[in-house]
C-alpha cells in the first residue's frame, strides 16, 4: 500500500510479495527479492493505491479498477452482513414446489414454442422446443410468489448439452418483473458468456449492461451464480468469485418487487434444457450497513 511492494499470484495459486526496486541480473531479480505469502493482503486491491511521492498517507482510499474490483467493493459488505443470517427463501428442488409452475405448455414468448418446466432428480428444469437456427425459441416459468427488488440470490445452474452440435442457446434468471417485457436478466449463454440485460416494457428497449466470457470451461457442469441487487447497482459472482458490477443509469423504481423467471432460450434444431438447484434468496431491503 505504500508503493514499495507488489504482490503476484500465479496460476498454481502461489502468491509472492516482490520488491520492484530489486537489482535485476541477466535473468531478472533473484529469489531474495520475493517473499512467499498465503494470499493477497485483504486491504490491498487488484488495482492501485493513490501515491504522493513517498509522503505518509494514513489509510488512503482504494480506487477500484476492474469490474470485479467494483463488484467486491459493492457486494462484500452486503455478503458479510447476511453471512450469519438464514435465507428468507430457500428451495433445493428435491420435489415439486407450489412456488413454481410445472408441466408442459406453449410459451408466452413470441416464438410460441412448446416446452416443459418441472422437477426431477433434485433439480428444477426448463426445456424449450426447437425453431431452427434462425428463430429464438424460449420457454420458462414465472415464480408464483413475489420477491423483493433488493436481494441476494444464490443458485446453481447447468445447461444439458443439445443433440444439435451447431446450435446455440442460453439460460436466464429474469428478476424485478413488473409487466411482460419489463425486467432485468442474468443471461448465461451456450458459448460461455455471462451478461446482464435490462428489458423495457412490452417489445421495447433491450439494453446490454454487461457481458463477459465466463470463468468456467464447461457450461454443462453445475456452476454457482450469485446476484447482489440493490437499487441501481448489481454485482454478479460466479463460483464464489466477483465477476462484474453494473450501476445502471436507466434504473427506476418501476423495477421493484416482482416475480422471478427461470427460463431457457434455444436457437437450434433440437430441444434445449437447463437445470437449477439450491436456490436461496435474502431480502436486503432494510439491510443497514456499517
Amino acid at each position: 500500500p505504500d508503493g514499495t511492494y507488489l504482490t503476484v499470484r500465479f496460476d498454481d495459486g502461489s502468491v509472492y510479495r516482490v520488491n520492484p526496486e530489486c537489482e535485476p541480473g541477466p535473468d531478472g531479480c533473484d529469489e531474495s527479492s520475493r517473499t512467499e505469502m498465503d494470499d493477497f493482503p485483504e486491504h490491498w486491491l487488484h488495482s492501485y493505491w493513490p501515491q504522493w511521492d513517498g509522503e505518509a498517507a494514513a489509510a488512503p482510499t482504494p480506487i477500484p479498477g476492474s469490474s470485479a474490483d467494483q463488484a467486491r467493493a459493492f457486494a462484500e459488505p452486503i455478503l458479510a452482513a447476511i453471512a450469519d443470517r438464514p435465507p428468507d427463501y430457500e428451495n433445493d428442488f428435491d420435489h415439486s414446489s407450489a412456488d413454481w409452475p410445472s408441466g408442459t405448455g406453449i410459451s408466452g414468448h413470441p416464438s410460441h414454442v412448446e416446452g416443459e418446466m418441472g422437477f426431477d432428480a433434485g433439480e428444477c428444469f426448463a426445456t424449450a422446443g426447437a425453431r431452427g437456427h434462425d428463430e429464438w425459441a424460449c420457454y420458462g416459468g414465472d415464480s408464483l410468489i413475489s420477491f423483493p427488488a433488493d436481494f441476494v440470490l444464490d443458485i446453481t445452474g447447468r445447461l444439458v448439452p443439445s443433440t444439435d452440435p451447431s446450435g446455440d442457446g442460453d439460460w436466464q434468471i429474469q428478476f424485478r418483473k413488473w409487466e411482460f417485457g419489463g425486467f432485468y436478466a442474468l443471461v448465461v449463454s451456450q458459448d460461455r458468456g455471462v451478461g446482464l440485460v435490462r428489458h423495457g416494457p412490452g417489445d421495447g428497449e433491450e439494453v446490454d449492461l454487461a457481458n463477459r466470457p465466463a470463468p468456467f470451461s464447461d457450461i454443462s457442469e453445475p456452476n454457482r451464480f450469485q446476484i447482489i441487487a440493490r437499487g441501481s447497482e448489481t454485482a454478479v459472482y460466479v463460483n464464489g468469485a466477483s465477476f462484474f458490477y453494473v450501476d445502471d443509469s436507466g434504473y427506476s423504481d418501476r423495477y421493484g418487487a416482482g416475480t422471478i423467471n427461470l427460463g431457457v432460450c434455444n436457437l437450434s434444431d433440437a430441444p434445449l434444457q437447463v437445470r437449477w438447484d439450491n436456490l436461496r434468496i435474502w431480502d436486503i431491503t432494510e439491510l443497514e450497513l456499517p
